[in-house]
């Protein structure tokens, strides 16, 4: 190795230079490393998805809430306008 870890940046020409299998080796490697932090990190991932959602339903609930008390105060305004 010439000092650099796989996943440190490397240009094409730093690519080009490796022999394919060692290059393949190093791929496999490094898919296997990922692979293991991939599936661990899912459950945080459907646990933020779930939040989102969450916070997504209440947003709309408040703001369809606040749409109809201001349609409610206006039609109740306008009533009081018109019998004077």
């Amino acid at each position: 190795m010439d000092g650099k870890r796989f996943e440190d940046k490397i240009s094409i020409a730093d690519l080009m230079k490796k022999p394919d299998k060692e290059l393949l080796v190093e791929i496999y490697v490094q898919a296997l490393i990922t692979n293991g932090n991939v599936a661990t990190n899912t459950d945080n991932i459907s646990s933020l998805q779930k939040d989102v959602k969450d916070k997504m339903g209440t947003r709309l609930f408040g703001l369809l809430t606040g749409i109809i008390a201001f349609l409610i105060i206006m039609f109740n305004v306008l009533d009081l306008v018109m019998k004077l």
